[in-house]
């Protein structure tokens, strides 16, 4: 067996006889510390090329470490599915084999949970319009979510095996066991070999990015932007999509990304000098900072349309193991109105429904007044229009839904940030040929945008401002 520190509280084991490579407790972005450590590595077979890694993950017994989720396994459960081929039939990384969970029964249950709302958002149309989804919309969006899943909805023992490690040994699959030894400190046996990990978070330790963010200061201005992230979920060198808007003196981030904290002190900011937090949605590079928010002062005030307000609620009650509601005692939410002008402290946003496998808005913000008045655009995880072209068939969306998704994505603003990262789930910068905005960024992609695409657009650094209204 082998055992490599990976950061404070995890750690990776591996037990090649029984083929068995162990992520051991997962914060925010652990999957990017696994490539900087050459834990994840491409390999070929068949023709395919993938990438390797692990294909079970232990849970932490704390769901929360350091003011910091601790169980956030979803990126690498997607790594396992996609960029390892679990889930892809007919490639060479899928042997029938699902992946696999460990930890205390109540956790397992827990963290499956999140994982389901991750991949899925909301589970029916009776949920759907509890929620607030538009009836006109309903179908359209409920096929949608059919069509991104495959066909339906499974589920959530469908998507993982488990294993509980509750008070007696367990067996693993290949042969060995875990038993917990103490709170948090697991014990593998493998034949007559042993290794002890410890899920504890030592006193002084954090967690880190798997990047360095240079020193950046926000410019004076009225109303300006400033990009605090342009990568994705596997780009190891930047942080993950998300932009900060700067309106009268106040801060108000879109998303709260893994390791915002260092994002703002790299600004010369404190998670104090958050006004608010905007969603888009709740997939983990976009949510996982939440709780690193809450170490502030008072509750955080979020926005959020009602459905995209659903999915953090769910997932981050999920995580917490506790009831949903309990999430407002440490989120001050204010609900925005689709397609409407939702005023922030004088400043307007208006959220519009993009297609996801979950609940996602993309967002426009608006300042100043007459000639005067400047607009920001954030499409974050939108789809492209060869993807919803092909949903579009007897059992998908109807042509009204396409024609009006295209048409929402070309609204032309001062300054338009697109998700450029393409596959089935993002978008496609040449989409935006036509696009007639002053200015647009390629966002959301793994080490930059390619050369072609910035015929379309341009890339922005870490702390780059755009300032609209000076």
């Amino acid at each position: 067996m082998t055992k490599i520190p990976v950061l404070p509280g995890v750690w990776w084991v591996e037990i090649p006889e029984a083929d068995l490579r162990i992520l051991c407790g997962t914060p925010m972005d652990t999957i990017k510390h696994l490539m900087k450590l050459s834990l994840v590595t491409e390999t070929e077979s068949d023709g395919v090329t993938y990438e390797t890694g692990p294909n079970a993950i232990l849970l932490s017994d704390l769901p929360v470490q350091a003011g910091r989720f601790w169980n956030l396994a979803e990126f690498p459960f997607l790594h396992m599915l996609y960029r390892q081929g679990m889930a892809i039939p007919g490639h060479p990384g899928n042997t029938g084999r699902k992946p696999l969970l460990m930890g205390a029964s109540e956790r397992c249950r827990g963290v499956l949970s999140y994982i389901y709302r991750g991949t899925y958002g909301l589970v029916s149309k009776k949920e759907m319009t509890a929620f607030g989804v538009p009836k006109s919309d309903l179908d359209d969006l409920w096929k949608l979510k059919k069509k991104f899943a495959g066909g339906s909805l499974g589920e959530p023992d469908d998507l993982v095996d488990l294993v509980t490690v509750d008070d007696e040994p367990a067996d693993l699959p290949g042969g060995g066991t875990i038993r917990r030894q103490d709170g948090n400190i697991f014990l593998f046996r493998y034949g007559s070999d042993e290794v002890e990990v410890d899920l504890n978070v030592p006193e002084g330790k954090d967690w880190k990015p798997s990047y360095e963010l240079p020193a950046r200061r926000i410019p004076d201005g009225q109303f300006s932007v400033t990009h605090i992230g342009e990568g994705n979920g596997w780009d190891a060198g930047r942080p993950c999509m998300g932009s900060m808007v700067n309106w009268n003196g106040n801060h108000y981030l879109i998303d709260v990304g893994p390791g915002i904290d260092f994002a703002l002190k790299a600004l010369g900011l404190d998670i104090d000098d958050v006004r608010a937090v905007v969603f888009t949605h709740a997939h983990d590079d976009h949510f996982a900072g939440l709780t690193t928010l809450t170490e502030g002062r008072g509750r955080v005030s979020v926005y959020a349309t009602p459905p995209v307000m659903a999915t953090v609620r769910l997932k981050a009650a999920a995580l917490m193991e506790v009831d949903p509601e309990a999430i407002d005692g440490i989120l001050d939410v204010h609900y925005m109105k689709e397609d409407k002008w939702n005023r922030i402290d004088g400043m307007e946003v208006r959220p519009t429904t993009s297609p996801h496998p979950l609940e996602t808005t993309i967002l426009t913000f608006r300042a100043g007044r007459g000639a005067g008045r400047k607009t920001y655009a954030h499409w974050a995880d939108i789809i492209s229009m060869s993807v919803l072209q092909r949903f579009e068939d007897d059992d998908g969306i109807s042509r009204r839904f396409y024609d009006r998704v295209r048409r929402e994505y070309l609204v032309p603003a001062n300054l338009k940030k697109i998700d450029a990262g393409r596959g089935l789930i993002h978008g496609s910068a040449g989409d935006f040929a036509d696009d007639e905005s002053d200015s647009i960024i390629l966002s959301h992609t793994e080490g930059g945008p390619r050369e072609a695409d910035l015929a379309y657009g341009r890339s922005a650094a870490f702390g780059d401002t755009d300032v609209l209204i000076p």
